[in-house]
């Protein structure tokens, strides 16, 4: 494990004081742009830093992370992004690292700051963000083999024998995420975690569905939480950010992910991209109704994932208090 130390150690160090701390796949991506376009909140570059993971966990970056570097290493607040960032104005430095809902190591280190951040849990249907988790990962990553159903994954998720199709997974980081699923959607058992080391005022839970219905109610409510203004911060509908696309030939595409990745992300880039998606992609996937057998197949796999979900929804609910009629 190796840390860079590429900045003196003068250097100041800025921690965030709001984290939207997950869940995956449950439209952080589009909570993180809106917030991030407030003017009394500077959002980190990149949004999921992934510094204070767990050392186990394959997510967790040999170069910069707490267990090998401190807080040293911690540097994702450019001046460059918002350069009025040391006037009075700017009160919260938000960071997005969705995964840190189930680390240890994220757990132990901001409840133990003298002041601690404020925490937004936004969370998902579980069968429904299981869905978009396995559908990013085998179009958007291209990490899992085609010949893999939706059907067939749930069936070995909820059995614990994922093991069975793990040739099947191009990626170690993609197998250790997904062979989890289940238990990331059992959303109390993580978050009650949280509840017992933070203050109540510091914790923010709200729901994907109500975010997707009404941005500017979720977005005025947390502000208000947050004790700074609404009123310059508008949204007519949540802006698409990391949408689950249908990839053509996803053996092109696992070998063109490493080559962009080390690109740096400048104009000609953006616009390579958007043409590659032009050519590579058949549209945004959708939950789909229609009557042909993978349809059909997907839509007993969500029941089978639904009926596994129904007590630890109602210990979530009654948990924290949250109706979760929208999840029925």
């Amino acid at each position: 494990m190796s840390c860079s130390l590429t900045i003196p150690v003068a250097s100041t160090i800025t921690l965030p004081n709001l984290i939207l701390a997950g869940a995956p796949k449950s439209g952080t991506s589009s909570l993180f742009a809106l917030l991030a376009a407030h003017p009394n909140i500077h959002a980190s570059t990149p949004k999921e830093t992934f510094y204070f993971m767990d050392q186990q966990n394959p997510l967790m970056r040999p170069e910069a992370n707490y267990h090998a570097c401190g807080l040293e290493q911690y540097r994702f607040f450019s001046n460059a992004q918002k350069p009025n960032i040391q006037e009075p104005q700017v009160t919260f430095f938000l960071e997005g690292t969705t995964h840190y809902l189930y680390q240890e190591t994220a757990l132990d280190f901001f409840s133990s700051l003298d002041s601690p951040p404020h925490l937004i849990f936004l969370l998902r249907k579980p069968s429904d963000r299981i869905l978009s988790s396995f559908r990013y990962t085998q179009n958007n990553l291209a990490r899992i083999d085609k010949s893999v159903s939706f059907n067939q994954f749930v069936d070995l998720l909820l059995d614990n024998k994922l093991e069975k199709i793990r040739n099947k997974f191009y990626s170690e980081k993609s197998f250790f995420v997904l062979s989890r699923d289940r238990l990331y959607s059992e959303y109390e058992t993580f978050l009650k975690q949280w509840q017992a080391r933070f203050p109540a005022e510091n914790l923010h839970i709200f729901l994907f569905e109500e975010l997707i219905k009404n941005p500017q109610g979720i977005l005025d409510r947390l502000l208000d939480r947050l004790e700074i203004a609404s009123d310059v911060a508008q949204c007519a509908i949540v802006p698409p950010h990391n949408p689950t696309l249908s990839i053509q030939y996803t053996s092109l595409h696992r070998m063109l992910r490493p080559i962009a990745a080390r690109l740096p992300n400048i104009q000609i880039k953006r616009y390579l991209k958007s043409v590659y998606f032009q050519f590579q992609s058949t549209g945004e996937l959708s939950h789909d109704s229609s009557c042909d057998s993978s349809q059909i197949s997907q839509l007993e796999a969500i029941r089978k994932l639904d009926r596994y979900f129904e007590i630890p929804n109602q210990r979530l609910s009654q948990t924290f208090n949250l109706d979760l009629s929208e999840w029925s």
